[in-house]
């Protein structure tokens, strides 16, 4: 293949950035992958360098293809408005796929919540290293809520549960690295599964905790009580005694709504908004 036409979608997270590139039928063509891009876990600079690193894997899978990417989408985590964008663009500015390309900067909470919902009106709960949701309201806009605190603890996440395993002693670890505390969040599942009443308790806590977020975002947007719930993340969408718990909570808060796990990856809906992105600037070109 040379000369082909190529789409980058880009999902940037507090412990991984993961990006896909396809061509204009949606085939994946080649994956990337890098440390976390948070900018405000790693610095802007630090996030740009993370974020080209992951897509120069990406390209290198393609060794015989003439990398012509027109279009990219990026998911973010922390980019909350348009000077966080513009901050992380300038960020981006020295790579050169970045500079030839047609962007979008966004919250990763939007390839998550297209990943999940495709664009149906509802509510995506995730629940990964960090916990968010994001709804979609009648009129079309979107509505985030956060229980992030000030010390970068988000009730209901990976890292939450980790931390509440150090300091109830059920786990030991001196680590102060984000990804490596998230990651005991699978040992406390572990346990808690294992018959551990600690480690259950720390999930039932955090599980009441990220049903509260989903609630409190239904009621600020004002959403309807029966709109569909996706859940998305790799804690949010386990198979595991964590899921289940936050099923029951869910039945709870919202009885009358479907709950949905999420099966398409942020990543692939990045991709398939950078597509949809060049159709329609190309659609208005024509006009």
């Amino acid at each position: 293949m040379s000369n082909d036409t190529l789409f980058l979608g880009i999902d940037g997270g507090g412990s991984n950035t993961r990006v896909l590139i396809t061509n204009a039928h949606h085939d994946q063509l080649a994956e990337g992958s890098a440390r976390g891009c948070n900018p405000h876990n790693v610095g802007y600079e630090e996030a740009g360098l993370q974020i080209d690193a992951a897509v120069k894997t990406c390209l290198a899978a393609l060794p015989n293809v003439d990398a012509n990417i027109v279009s990219a989408f990026l998911g973010i985590a922390g980019i909350r408005d348009e000077s966080e964008q513009a901050q992380l663009a300038t960020s981006l500015r020295a790579f050169i796929w970045y500079r030839n390309a047609s962007t979008t900067i966004s919250h990763d909470l939007s390839i998550a919540y297209e990943a999940a919902l495709s664009g149906r009106l509802g509510i995506c709960l995730i629940a990964g290293t960090g916990a968010a949701c994001i709804g979609k309201r009648t009129d079309g806009s979107f509505f985030r809520a956060s229980n992030r605190e000030s010390n970068g603890n988000e009730p209901g996440s990976g890292y939450a549960i980790g931390l509440d395993a150090i300091n109830a002693g059920l786990v030991a670890d001196d680590s102060r690295d984000r990804q490596t505390i998230a990651q005991l969040a699978e040992t406390v599942i572990q346990r808690a599964e294992s018959g551990d009443a600690m480690a259950k308790q720390i999930l039932e806590t955090h599980s009441i905790a990220l049903v509260e977020l989903a609630t409190q975002l239904s009621s600020e947007a004002n959403l309807e009580s029966a709109a569909p719930i996706a859940l998305s993340g790799s804690l949010a969408t386990s198979d595991s005694i964590f899921g289940e718990l936050i099923d029951d909570q869910l039945k709870i808060a919202f009885p009358g709504a479907s709950v949905i796990r999420s099966v398409t990856k942020p990543v692939e809906a990045a991709a398939a908004l950078a597509v949809e992105q060049f159709n329609g600037e190309r659609n208005d070109a024509s006009n």
